[in-house]
């Protein structure tokens, strides 16, 4: 996630995540941990709301009603969402449906403001000027890390270097994403009229984006996030929007399903009609048990994960799925490892702040050496796909009635014993070096990562 602040949290005050605070949250039902991330996005979401309705009344509205649908979906965001990036888009489908409501809604008395006028005739607030209506259409149009990297530089004031840790990279990276995402802002504002120099967009980026929301909001939408609770506009809103987040779904998988029919139909035109539809039944029932496989599959890798990521050997060896004695007599040492990294982990964030690479790179440990996987593959007893923001082959199959990882599966005997070799030297290493963190006798952080992934 974005892991920083975009409002009245700068980011060297910041000493808590955005993952961490979700989790809190989750976790333990937290409303001072929401009111925290609540405090740091709530200028964001109220400017992108405001520059889209030129309406204080309605972008309060919207900025509440955004929160409420981010304390309801908080579980199910995955662990690389960037945040305000989702609450970027989830802003736009409220401004959408607010104008459904709007006009549905005409006896409703709304309470009108004007945009401040800015009697400034400089070159960079004209700019602003024809940049502010047609900005967050553009954003829209942007892919996800090229919108990503526009807001996490130009709305919450990060660095390059801090960009790169979210979206990955180095800073040289980042700061070439910057310029191209600016480029591509600069393409779609020409095309709506709007002809700017991108260092005249950049300028007015880094001057206008952000505008405080009213001071009292933010406690306003901490303390309303239950739907029960919020105002009836408010309310409304976030009904509407997550009636449109689940169409948006239902929309994709009747699409998918449609493609399916129609080859279905094509593939079997000229065959006899008894034989064509016993054939499309079976064809139609083989599909609607693979349509349930990734209901069933995710809860066993939300389980994996979790696993991992809060120290619990039991479960996470539960979820894995052993052929036999062969492969029984690892089930320690994956066990130890996830002790040791856990340990490994929890001493990288406590002294040196380090957090998400730690957990990448100790969970690519236990995908090295799988089969490889070109496309991802979905079946009624096997699915091959990748996990994690880092795309390692993660294959799963079906045992009985429950979903396993297959760990083991694909790999010789001689390349399950070196993995489990390889696992069992990295669980020292990472032990070894907890202690070193910890006492104090090591500090280089570049040097601490790259020494694990060259242990393998």
């Amino acid at each position: 996630m974005c892991g920083g602040s975009a409002g009245k949290t700068p980011p060297e005050t910041a000493t808590t995540s955005d993952t961490e605070l979700l989790r809190s949250f989750i976790s333990e039902h937290s409303d001072a941990a929401f009111a925290e991330l609540v405090a740091r996005y709530v200028d964001l979401v109220y400017a992108s709301a405001f520059r889209q309705t030129t309406s204080h009344a309605l972008a309060q509205d919207i900025t509440q009603a955004v929160f409420v649908i981010l304390a309801r979906k908080a579980p199910s965001l995955r662990r690389e969402t960037v945040l305000c990036g989702w609450l970027f888009r989830a802003v736009r489908y409220a401004v959408l449906d607010a104008h459904k409501l709007e006009k549905r809604r005409q006896s409703r008395e709304r309470e009108a403001a004007q945009m401040e006028q800015n009697d400034s005739t400089d070159e960079t607030g004209d700019a602003w000027d024809q940049m502010a209506p047609v900005l967050d259409e553009a954003l829209a149009a942007l892919g996800a890390k090229n919108r990503h990297a526009v807001l996490l530089r130009f709305f919450e004031k990060k660095s390059f270097a801090e960009i790169a840790v979210v979206l990955g990279g180095n800073e040289n990276s980042a700061r070439v994403r910057v310029v191209r995402a600016v480029e591509k802002l600069r393409g779609h504002f020409r095309q709506r009229g709007v002809v700017l120099s991108a260092a005249l967009i950049t300028t007015s980026l880094a001057s206008h984006t952000m505008q405080a929301a009213p001071p009292l909001l933010a406690a306003s939408v901490a303390k309303g996030i239950a739907i029960a609770s919020a105002p009836g506009g408010v309310a409304a809103l976030a009904q509407a929007i997550l009636r449109r987040l689940f169409w948006r779904r239902e929309r994709a998988i009747a699409a998918i399903a449609a493609v399916l029919v129609l080859l279905l139909l094509l593939s079997f035109l000229g065959s006899a009609a008894v034989r064509r539809k016993l054939e499309q039944a079976r064809v139609a029932r083989l599909a609607a048990e693979r349509a349930a496989v990734p209901q069933a599959v995710f809860p066993v890798m939300v389980a994996i994960d979790r696993a991992f990521f809060f120290n619990n050997p039991d479960q996470f060896v539960a979820a894995i799925h052993f052929r036999g004695p062969e492969d029984e007599q690892y089930r320690t040492v994956l066990m130890d490892y996830i002790r040791a990294e856990s340990s490994f982990r929890q001493e990288m964030k406590r002294v040196l702040n380090v957090q998400q690479r730690a957990f990448n790179v100790t969970f690519r440990e236990l995908c090295i050496g799988q089969p490889p996987i070109t496309t991802g593959f979905i079946g009624i007893d096997r699915v091959a796909t990748n996990i994690m923001t880092a795309k390692y082959p993660f294959h799963l199959v079906k045992v009985g009635d429950e979903w396993k990882w297959d760990l083991f599966g694909g790999l010789s005997t001689e390349a399950r014993e070196q993995r489990m070799a390889t696992l069992g030297r990295k669980s020292k290493l990472l032990n070894s070096l907890a202690v070193q963190i910890h006492d104090g006798a090591t500090t280089n952080v570049t040097e601490i990562l790259q020494l694990v992934r060259d242990s393998q």
